[in-house]
């Protein structure tokens, strides 16, 4: 059962705990002295953590460093939501400075009822979900929201989902995808919790991004598709937010974009020790994924396969299912032959999986992401971005087929976008589509 919630109007009662346990020690920002040289403070930390360390509200860990990756432990976590109980309650500093050796933070913050109910002993480090639960008490419902977040798909599931959101809405967090921001499997550091509490002490400091309202966006772009001939499917994805739209995604001839599939599955064959990445190898890579040259498609395949490309591409279909592509790989779908296949969702977690450095490996994910960088068909997607922002990105083309998969490194964020249009009359007179749904994310995105 979570403990009372913090409010400015503290009880008497609960003052007087807090002060027998301690004692008053008033002070000032004025009364205390700079902050220090401290080796791991820099240009991007050093406000928040010079907020902290100035209102005495956390020390440096040594005379050289703050130690800002170092796990903040349920103690200090304690520490400071007295210190901001008292703050925000006009209350005298009653607890002194921080001391390592104590074990009476926690108990004391329970008497002030600013002590949620997390599991952690007073050595052990607390989550970042758990710091949620614990800041989320001390911002004031009153106080102005940058976003109008009330749920999130990325947090389903968290026990402190309703912080969370409070606190993303006013521009708290220790980065923009609040599901990483605050998760229940990350330990929270020192670093990121002054970067929150120098954040609810002085809202100057927070952040100022716009909450994309996703729906809309998602209305806007089933109508676009909803008003073309032929069967069109889309995913798109916030990389940093992890917010998804999935429209009509479903099995569909993949044309070129089999490629991802196909190098995927050399590197995973390398990664287990079963082929050689020879400088061959990576000339034939190169020349599928950059040109979409189908000879070296072939050719690898067949390199794949023993010398078969039947066999090759059955290899290439069993990596893609086991890596959680089922759309994914070559079937049996007529009289005659096998066709290859796979489906927006497929393509687009496939770029996610190469942003996150999990497609085979982080060595592997980083030469795929250099080759769709240097991609030299860009009259899709990429068509509907500004010149001068970087793109990566796959094509596919047949005469009843246009499909498109790109990660644009937009100023806005980053974000992935699939478009597949199946079953076209003339695939070829629908590019410049491509670009009219991609300039209508892209300003979404950087509005």
């Amino acid at each position: 059962m979570r403990l009372p919630r913090f409010k400015i109007a503290a009880a008497a009662a609960a003052l007087i705990i807090c002060s027998a346990v301690f004692g008053f020690v008033k002070t000032t920002p004025e009364e205390r002295v700079g902050m220090p040289i401290l080796s791991d403070v820099n240009s991007e930390n050093r406000i928040y953590i010079e907020t902290v360390y100035v209102n005495g509200i956390m020390p440096a860990e040594s005379v050289d460093g703050f130690d800002v990756d170092a796990p903040f432990t349920a103690a200090e976590a304690a520490y400071t939501a007295i210190w901001l109980y008292e703050y925000k309650s006009d209350i005298a500093h009653s607890v002194g400075e921080y001391d390592p050796d104590s074990y009476d933070y926690i108990a004391t913050a329970t008497d002030c009822g600013v002590w949620p109910a997390i599991a952690a002993g007073a050595d052990e480090p607390i989550t970042r979900e758990d710091s949620a639960a614990i800041y989320s008490q001390f911002v004031d419902d009153s106080e102005t929201a940058m976003g109008t977040l009330t749920s999130f798909r990325g947090i389903e599931g968290f026990r402190f989902a309703e912080d969370v959101i409070k606190l993303y809405n006013r521009g708290i967090t220790v980065e923009r995808r609040i599901s990483s921001a605050y998760s229940p499997q990350t330990v929270m550091t020192r670093g990121d919790a002054a970067k929150l509490i120098a954040m609810i002490v002085n809202p100057d400091i927070r952040a100022h991004d716009v909450i994309h309202d996703y729906g809309g966006l998602e209305v806007t772009l089933t109508d676009m598709l909803g008003a073309k001939d032929g069967d069109w499917s889309l995913y798109f994805m916030d990389y940093d937010l992890g917010e998804e739209i999935s429209i009509n995604s479903h099995q569909v001839y993949s044309a070129s974009l089999i490629k991802l599939f196909i190098i995927q599955t050399v590197y995973q064959k390398v990664q287990d020790g079963v082929m050689q990445d020879t400088s061959n190898t990576e000339n034939l890579l190169r020349k599928m994924i950059t040109y979409s040259d189908n000879d070296a498609w072939e050719a690898v395949a067949k390199q794949l396969g023993g010398g078969s490309y039947t066999a090759g591409m059955t290899q290439v279909t069993r990596v893609a299912q086991n890596a959680g592509f089922s759309d994914t790989g070559q079937f049996f779908k007529g009289a005659h032959k096998n066709y290859n296949f796979t489906s927006v969702n497929d393509c687009g977690m496939y770029l996610k999986d190469v942003l996150d450095g999990t497609l085979v490996s982080p060595e592997y994910s980083a030469k795929i992401l250099g080759y769709l960088k240097q991609q030299q068909h860009k009259q899709k997607i990429p068509s509907g971005v500004p010149e001068g922002v970087e793109t990566a990105n796959k094509t596919g083309e047949l005469e009843y087929v246009q499909g498109d998969a790109t990660i644009v490194f937009s100023p806005g964020g980053t974000y992935i976008l699939v478009i597949i249009g199946d079953d076209l009359d003339d695939s070829y007179a629908q590019i410049p589509f491509f670009g009219e749904v991609s300039e209508v994310v892209y300003k979404y995105i950087n509005e």
